[in-house]
């Protein structure tokens, strides 16, 4: 007879089995099991074609989450049509640089943390994986520059209540509105144009001697050229003659101007000594002259005494007669 099983070793076998899948999830899931989640949504006017749920959400290549939902919304406002994604981002580790700025925060919550970011800038759009697959991903980035506009509960009145990341387009669709803009109807008519201008020309009966005309000229403008280069070539050596004449006769300029200006100097010179000494000398004669010019006066026109000077002669009295005499 068969030996019956016991029961308390297939229970410890199960369990055993249970507790070594939870230690290999934890130590090959690194601990994402319990990290912490948080969800958002991102609405995508735009395409999604190639994005699916589980696809990744990185940013700036680090995956930090994945695609959770897709949802289509419609606008019975303005008949227009929105895609929901939903998205849920892992806790990560990340490395904190200058942490004396982060006092205060500990009680900022993520959601706060995450529209403090996207005040900053932080946006939502679409890139694709591969373009072999044709699948796509979320990337989320910061784009200051660009306006941030908000589709869910504002513009829907979506009953979504998840933080909202704004979206951009993606570079394909950027690229997609851009040929759109173009008019490609006005260019086709253009190069019919120009295909039927063409096909005039190739069979005007004109053409053999238009071709004739243009041999002829290139001809011409051949012979010309070789006219124009050789007298170029004796311009150029009469061109050298003449510098050559002109570095000689600056030379000797240059080998007769400098005894001029030194005789000039040397005759200046002198001519400062002379009007110096001829100033001295007038200085000196200057002194001389009023030293004996009063002498001289004197020796002319010697002071005469006062009792050798004539007399004035008197006046005869005049009787003196009043109003009344008497």
């Amino acid at each position: 007879m068969s030996k019956k099983a016991s029961t308390t070793a297939i229970g410890i076998f199960v369990i055993g089995a249970v507790l070594l899948a939870v230690v290999a999830v934890v130590i090959f899931g690194g601990g994402k099991y319990f990290s912490k989640k948080y969800n958002y949504v991102a609405y995508f006017s735009g395409s999604v074609k190639g994005l699916n749920v589980g696809a990744p959400v990185l940013f700036r290549g680090v995956k930090i989450g994945s695609v959770t939902d897709i949802d289509m919304e419609f606008n019975a406002k303005d008949m227009t049509f929105l895609i929901a994604v939903s998205i849920q981002l892992v806790e990560s580790t990340t490395h904190v640089v200058n942490e004396e700025y982060t006092e205060g925060m500990e009680e900022t919550t993520q959601d706060e943390l995450v529209i403090d970011l996207i005040n900053r800038g932080l946006r939502a759009q679409l890139a694709p994986q591969s373009f072999i697959t044709g699948l796509l991903f979320v990337n989320l980035d910061f784009f200051p520059e660009t306006q941030s506009t908000l589709q869910g509960t504002e513009t829907l009145g979506s009953d979504i209540e998840l933080t909202e990341i704004p979206t951009i387009p993606s570079n394909m669709e950027e690229l997609a509105q851009t040929f759109e803009k173009l008019p490609f109807k006005q260019i086709a008519q253009n190069l019919a144009g120009m295909t039927a201008s063409i096909d005039r020309l190739v069979s005007s009966p004109k053409l053999p001697a238009i071709l004739n005309s243009v041999d002829d000229a290139a001809a011409t403008f051949n012979q010309t050229m070789i006219n124009v280069s050789s007298q170029i070539a004796s311009l150029s050596t009469d061109l050298k003659k003449t510098i050559n004449n002109t570095n000689r006769l600056v030379n000797n300029l240059n080998q007769q101007v400098d005894p001029m200006a030194k005789g000039f100097i040397d005759t200046t010179d002198a001519a400062t000594n002379a009007l110096n000494q001829a100033r001295d000398t007038l200085s000196l004669e200057k002194g001389r002259a009023l030293t004996w010019l009063p002498a001289y006066i004197r020796r002319l026109h010697p002071p005469r005494p006062l009792w050798n000077r004539p007399t004035p002669p008197c006046r005869p009295l005049t009787p003196w007669r009043g109003k009344n005499p008497r």
